[in-house]
């Protein structure tokens, strides 16, 4: 049963959310910018296994409105990797470029610093400690 206070605040909504997009768009970001501010553990991509979701690009999106949002290049790679490694209980072995980590990685032609869309510009990866050239990832997706 909904208490007198909750029942009192829902009769004075004038605005039905789901009407209004860019209000809960605009909510959400500024929740986001505040949980980044006070270096919350956000993670980019917490969405996979959604299977409305795709692997790689959803990623790339994410980021994308991440950077849009207003969180700057560099933080916005942070929640992609270093982030989802404490999210994951992994830091140890993940997210991060050292001796004895887990070697996945990408190489792009251009800083995503500069610019988070720059991780499109793909020279290759590293998965697993295993080189693989752009040439090779395209020919995978020509017999898929």
């Amino acid at each position: 049963m909904e208490n007198q206070g909750a029942s009192l605040m829902r009769s004075n909504v004038k605005v039905l959310l789901e009407n209004h997009p860019e209000m809960i768009a605009e909510v959400q970001e500024h929740v986001l910018l505040n949980l980044v501010k006070n270096n919350v553990n956000v993670v980019a991509c917490s969405d996979a296994g959604n299977p409305f979701v795709y692997p790689g690009i959803s990623l790339h999106e994410e980021m994308s409105l991440l950077q849009v949002a207003g969180i700057s290049s560099d933080k916005v790679l942070q929640m992609a990797t270093i982030n989802a490694a404490y999210a994951l209980g992994e830091q140890n072995k993940r997210g991060s470029i050292q001796q004895g980590f887990v070697a996945d990685l990408i190489l792009s032609d251009k800083n995503p610093l500069e610019d988070i869309h720059n991780i499109k510009t793909l020279k290759g990866v590293m998965l697993r400690g295993k080189w693989f050239q752009l040439d090779e990832l395209n020919s995978y997706l020509e017999t898929m």
